[in-house]
């Protein structure tokens, strides 16, 4: 509690030492002059939010915008720091188990300190010095309401998750912290896609209902984390690489598959991804990658032919790969980035390959 505490008023202290409108540095601050978040006396749950609230996972997009999930009383809740959720439709959020909770001076405490929030960049320093580090005596404890210290940080916006949410499974494959893991992906990523204050590249209507149909059907087996990369890339390019890394996950099934059914009798004994591991380990098989894409898109034209090129599927996107991944000075850019129409295209045909892809082949992964 004492370092929880000692963190919220070093920040605030800093935030206005560091400022440069600011020409002298903090007095009545130190051992001598401690300040501390009160909590409700009529409500010692409060106090126990603060002692007891564990952080299960957590995620920092940028120096500010973060988001985690923890734990309190057996109960899980999910977090965005930083969020201007103003065009969020709170209502549209319960159908995935997510209830609006409310904040108090127990969680604030705790998550200001364990997620490392920061001074918002646009308060006065001379506000927090005259509400905060006014003139006390030596020796004497002063208590702060939460309120009044709240609106210094960034914002920090607390969901409840229920047991509605679809989301959250027993899957005994996973460990809890991979199952609440693969959660905070897939729900920071469903509150970044209905938030178009965030969205920094031009996403058409379809593409975004392709991020939330991966978010809401999509195999636990996904990487959710590049998914949401991939939604808030600054680049179409980087955009397109992230989903591709999800494809690159599945490379080694076409070509293996058969092999491992065959010399398996029983397929309980070696998981796909262990004996895809073995082979390259054990037998030095390495992928030709082209041709590997080109057997992993076989039987997915429907989707392919959205593309509405006259090569090959595989090999426009293997290209596509290869011009942004290496660097060739005679090379030329194959989509230019504002090209928005034609990205669009692009990156919904690769989402609906890893939601097809991945349900397809489920069980190797």
């Amino acid at each position: 509690m004492k370092d929880a505490n000692r963190y919220i008023f070093s920040a605030l202290k800093d935030f206005i030492d560091d400022h440069p409108k600011f020409d002298r540095t903090v007095d009545y601050f130190g051992e001598n002059y401690i300040r501390f978040i009160q909590t409700n006396d009529q409500n010692d749950q409060e106090k126990e939010w603060l002692k007891k609230l564990r952080i299960i996972t957590y995620k920092r997009l940028t120096s500010v915008l973060k988001f985690a999930i923890f734990e309190f009383d057996s109960k899980f809740y999910f977090i965005s720091v930083s969020l201007n959720e103003q065009n969020i439709d709170l209502s549209s959020l319960e159908e995935y188990g997510l209830l609006d909770f409310d904040n108090n001076s127990g969680i604030f405490t705790a998550l200001i300190y364990e997620l490392k929030v920061r001074v918002k960049e646009d308060v006065d320093p001379y506000k927090i010095l005259d509400e905060v580090f006014y003139e006390i005596e030596e020796n004497k404890k002063e208590g702060f309401e939460y309120i009044k210290i709240v609106d210094f940080f960034e914002s920090i916006k607390i969901y409840q998750i229920t047991k509605n949410c679809p989301f959250v499974s027993d899957n005994l494959e996973f460990t809890e912290k991979d199952i609440y893991e693969i959660l905070l992906f897939r729900l920071a990523l469903l509150l970044l896609v209905k938030n178009d204050a965030v969205r920094i590249l031009k996403f058409s209507p379809e593409t975004l209902e392709c991020f939330i149909k991966l978010c809401e059907e999509g195999s636990m087996k996904i990487s959710y984390e590049n998914l949401l990369y991939s939604f808030v890339s600054f680049s179409w390019k980087h955009c397109f690489l992230d989903i591709y890394r999800c494809l690159e996950k599945l490379f080694s099934i076409p070509k293996l598959k058969n092999f491992y059914d065959t010399i398996l009798e029983k397929k309980d004994l070696l998981n796909f991804q262990d004996f895809a591991t073995l082979c390259e380990e054990e037998i030095s098989l390495k992928l030709r990658e082209e041709e590997t894409l080109e057997k992993l898109l076989n039987g997915e034209e429907k989707i392919t032919n959205r593309l509405g090129i006259r090569e090959n599927s595989y090999k426009f996107i293997y290209k596509l790969r290869n011009s942004i991944v290496h660097f060739r000075a005679s090379q030329e850019t194959m989509v230019p980035n504002d090209d928005d129409d034609r990205w669009n295209i692009i990156i919904n045909v690769c989402l609906r390959l890893v939601f097809s892809l991945y349900r397809k082949y489920e069980d190797y992964l």
